[in-house]
């Protein structure tokens, strides 16, 4: 089976419900590896082609929708092609994908052979240069939660909307409710 007709079937197996997502991905982890020889993995795969990968595929491999994707790398600006120091060229969509996947399932780039064909020194560029780059562009934001644009009084509000006991809480780590032990 080629690599396009396998994801199609792994996409099948989840959009019925035969397996959640956790499953997939390890059903695709133990389904390519036995095409993972250390030195040559990514020479089994094809080069990163957004157009090979169905909607499933993106929001289970890179937790955002297709269409967001590509939205998501033109609101972030970036380059119209990166340059590694090792001359290695690649598109912002495939810098953007291989830095959501690494950071949404951390595991090791080796893993990432399968869906972008490249070596594991050159994943580990991309990734390391993609973080970069938008850390560098984007991380004045995160400095203060006091930013121009957050409107904190709306956020709580919205909180106490879907039924908080206080009305002074407008975030939460990871988006979840964690009950936490402070020091002091």
């Amino acid at each position: 089976m080629s690599r396009t007709t396998d994801y199609d079937y792994f996409a099948a197996l989840v959009m019925t419900n035969l397996v959640s997502t956790e499953e997939l991905l390890m059903l695709m982890a133990a389904h390519t590896a036995d095409l993972l020889d250390k030195e040559k993995a990514h020479e089994n795969f094809d080069k990163f082609d957004l157009d090979n990968f169905n909607n499933a595929q993106c929001k289970a491999l890179f937790r955002f929708e297709k269409e967001d994707l590509v939205e998501l790398t033109e609101l972030l600006a970036l380059p119209q092609q990166y340059v590694g120091q090792n001359g290695i060229v690649w598109s912002p969509i495939e810098g953007t994908c291989m830095l959501l996947r690494q950071l949404c399932y951390p595991g090791r780039l080796r893993d990432l052979a399968p869906y972008f064909g490249r070596s594991v020194p050159e994943c580990s560029l991309i990734v390391n240069n993609m973080l970069a780059d938008v850390h560098h562009r984007f991380s004045y934001l995160m400095s203060t939660v006091s930013q121009p644009w957050m409107d904190h009084e709306k956020y709580c509000a919205a909180v106490v909307d879907k039924g908080a006991p206080v009305n002074n809480i407008f975030g939460f780590v990871d988006g979840t409710l964690r009950h936490i032990c402070r020091p002091g």
